[in-house]
Formats: structure tokens, sequence, C-alpha cells
């Protein structure tokens, strides 16, 4: 049956179907890249390569860059986002939960950068943020992201930690 026109018209409609969804799948799976974490006293810095395809296919490098600190007096977590050294976001958090704070980078006008928060919460004395950058095109799903993991501030040490996984939240425990 595979013999003839019929059985090639077959194949060549099950091979279309076939490109057209790794192609689907592709454009919608975000590559994870790598990240470098380091902290010292009250500072952590936070370093990704962010590999990422524009409008035109055209790779881009992008290395977003965020520092850390943690203010004992304001009770407040502050992140400064970098592009090329260059100050490209400030936000301090001290509890809630906020929206992905993005910047246009300065290599290509039609991709973003984002900062992304989750597991915000107080356990016992300290402050967890975790945090993930994300890139892309803009309005479209992320093509790549680094998880840059948990960033825990020390109300009575004033000091910051980094962890790669959230800590549990459990109001029991004492």
């Amino acid at each position: 049956m595979s013999e003839g026109p019929l059985g090639a018209a077959l194949l060549l409609l099950l091979l279309t179907v076939i490109v057209v969804l790794l192609a689907a799948a592709e454009a919608y799976m975000p590559v994870r890249m790598p990240a470098t974490i380091s902290c010292m006293g009250a500072k952590c810095k936070a370093c990704a390569r962010l590999e990422v395809k524009d409008h035109l296919s055209k790779m881009e490098l992008l290395t977003p860059c965020i520092v850390v600190d943690f203010e004992g007096r304001d009770m407040a977590v502050h992140f400064t986002g970098y592009d090329n050294d260059t100050v490209v976001f400030e936000k301090e958090l001290s509890g809630e939960s906020p929206i992905p704070v993005c910047y246009l980078p300065k290599v290509n006008e039609y991709l973003e950068v984002c900062l992304a928060f989750n597991n915000v919460n107080s356990i016992g004395n300290s402050l967890q943020i975790c945090t993930k950058m994300i890139a892309g095109i803009i309005n479209n799903p992320a093509r790549a992201f680094a998880n840059t993991g948990c960033f825990v501030a020390d109300t009575q040490a004033s000091s910051i930690t980094y962890t790669i996984n959230p800590r549990e939240h459990n109001p029991e425990a004492r």
C-alpha cells in the first residue's frame, strides 16, 4: 500500500506533520542555561549566559547579572540588574511575590530579559526569595532560562546566603 501516488502522498503528509510538531515543540521549550552565584556577607551576585534566537533566528549571547543585597535596617532584599555593567533595573522586596522585572538588552531590541520571583516567604528569622532569569523575543514564550536559585536573608545576622532549592515552610516546626 505504500507504493504508488497515494502511498507517497501519505508518507509526505506524515513527514510534514512530524516537522510541524518538532518545530512547535522547539519554539515553546526554553533551554536551561548555566548561572554562576557567589555570596559574601550581606551580598550575592548571580550571572547567567543565555543564548537566544531573535525574530530573524540570529543567535544572541546575553549575559545578565543581578546583585542581591540585604539591608537589616529596612528588612528588605534589594535586587539590582545589570547588562554589560550598566544598571537596568532596581527592585526591593520585603515579603510579597512581585511580577517579573524585565528589560531590553542593548544587543537586540527584539529580545527581553526578565527576572522572575517565586517562593517568597519568611521562615523564622529569615526571608527567602527564589529567582529565575528568563530570555526570549518580546511578547513570546521564553527561549532560554537560568535557575538562579533562592536567596535567604537572615534578619538577625544581617547576612544573605544562597541555596539551589527553596526551603520548606512548616508553620508547626519551632
